[in-house]
């Protein structure tokens, strides 16, 4: 990741300014909003999750809610409340990023080596 999204993001943190929080709907916005995950479907049981990448590379991160689905991710909250997906988030194509989303804020992963860890 740049020097300089990783210098934004730390003052981001450091002021408060950081969080992501959930909105439900029940389709993908046509304009995301930075620092909010939309899960999407039914409030009580969305299908997916939807938002922006956290490094900045404007490109929009798809991830399926559906228990059958390999490989699927946990959305934790409600509209308004700070969000939380696990396991984490290995973009494969483009930027790469590797995070987690815990309780509205966004933990880098340790940037892992092609040879030796594989993405699910």
């Amino acid at each position: 990741m740049k020097l300089v999204t990783r210098i934004r993001s730390w003052f981001a943190r450091v002021l408060g300014r950081d969080i992501w929080t959930i909105e439900s709907c029940n389709e993908t916005p046509d304009a995301p909003a930075a620092r909010r995950v939309y899960l999407i479907g039914d409030a009580d049981d969305p299908w997916a999750a939807a938002f922006l990448c956290p490094c900045d590379c404007g490109e929009l991160v798809q991830l399926s809610l559906m228990r059958d689905d390999d490989p699927s991710w946990i959305a934790c909250g409600a509209t308004g409340d700070r969000a939380s997906l696990h396991p984490s988030i290995w973009r494969i194509r483009g930027c790469r990023s590797h995070f987690f989303i815990k309780d509205g804020r966004i933990i880098w992963a340790k940037e892992a080596r092609p040879d030796r860890n594989v993405p699910t």
